[in-house]
């Protein structure tokens, strides 16, 4: 079993499981709110680098910048999964009332 259908597992016991969803929920809310202030802090620091390795080379590098995106791209990526896994448990979580 690889690591993918580890989780996929583990989210659906979690969705299935009365007492187990309103802590999920509640944790992953802490997470998106986390996650969301790092992908904007990092898309911030990138802009920074970007445009002052653009305009001032010594300050900088454009190349510089293309780490920071990477970490910025991931971590918007990070925000969307954590974000639809939230609206599905809070789905479920209606249903189930």
């Amino acid at each position: 079993m690889n690591y993918l259908e580890r989780a996929d597992a583990k989210f659906v016991a979690q969705a299935a499981d009365d007492y187990q969803r309103p802590a999920t929920i509640e944790h992953l809310s802490g997470v998106r709110r986390t996650t969301w202030w790092v992908a904007i802090l990092s898309t911030v620091s990138f802009l920074i680098i970007f445009f002052l390795g653009a305009f001032h080379p010594t300050f900088g590098a454009v190349g510089g910048a293309i780490g920071i995106g990477f970490i910025t791209m991931s971590q918007w990526v990070n925000l969307m999964k954590v974000e639809s896994d939230l609206r599905l448990l809070k789905v479920v979580e209606m249903l189930r009332r």
